[in-house]
């Protein structure tokens, strides 16, 4: 189970896995995604004689929660299966934010890279352990524009058993800190292992050189031996520009 801050701070999500997943037809539903407002609160009665709250469940029930509804679900939710609740890592995106805007299957939600999983809200809901990863690789991250570059990258977990999965469309100013995350975490990152910067330099390199002029040389030499009686009026020296 996870309690997730969604990134408007308007809204958290609360996060039940399923075993067995839910069934309607061919489609498993492994997880149960449920939005709360931060601000609502709530007041549940918990219809249970005081002996069992106290015997069975330690007291973590009261014959009355209250306070805000995604922590009183939450607190229940814990009594009821003895489970943990985990909830967002130190991860912080561009804009400060436990999540990362992205794309899973060409559906628009939030990517949350956590202490030992990530994990994709909302449809369809997306879990992957760290210990399912062989190894992450980055994509479209040095393709190159005529406005320097591409806005958005893509980023593949190639994972035993389950198969791939590859989170499309996320803005290019989240790589940084994504990829110090992967380091930070010992996960096995394949392929190109730049940060931004080195690419922004490399690619403001490569352009100079594509937009240098030709140096005058062996062009001029075959100029002046064809037309050596031709001697034109001297002109003032002009320096060139580069871009």
């Amino acid at each position: 189970m996870f309690t997730l801050q969604k990134p408007d701070d308007r809204h958290q999500y609360f996060v039940v896995g399923l075993d067995p997943p839910i069934r309607q037809g061919q489609t498993r539903y492994p997880h149960i995604v449920i939005q709360l407002p931060v601000e609502e609160k709530i007041s549940v009665n918990i219809n249970l004689p005081k002996e069992i709250l106290a015997e069975k469940y330690k007291n973590k029930l009261q014959p009355v929660m209250s306070g805000k509804s995604y922590v009183v679900m939450a607190e229940v939710f814990r009594a009821l299966t003895g489970k943990k609740i985990s909830g967002s890592s130190s991860y912080k995106s561009k804009d400060g934010q436990a999540a990362i805007r992205c794309s899973y299957k060409a559906n628009d939600g939030f990517l949350y890279p956590l202490e030992t999983s990530f994990f994709f809200v909302h449809k369809p809901p997306k879990y992957i352990a760290f210990s399912e990863i062989i190894d992450v690789e980055f994509s479209r991250v040095s393709e190159k524009t005529s406005g320097g570059g591409t806005r958005n990258f893509d980023i593949i977990f190639n994972c035993r058993g389950a198969g791939d999965a590859q989170f499309t469309n996320i803005p290019r100013g989240e790589y940084d800190n994504l990829y110090n995350y992967l380091v930070q975490k010992k996960l096995k990152i394949k392929g190109e292992r730049r940060t931004t910067t080195e690419r922004a330099t490399e690619y403001a390199e490569s352009s100079e050189d594509e937009e240098k002029p030709r140096a005058r040389g062996a062009e001029d030499d075959e100029e002046s031996e064809e037309d050596d009686d031709y001697a034109p009026e001297e002109e003032p020296d002009i320096p060139e520009e580069y871009d």
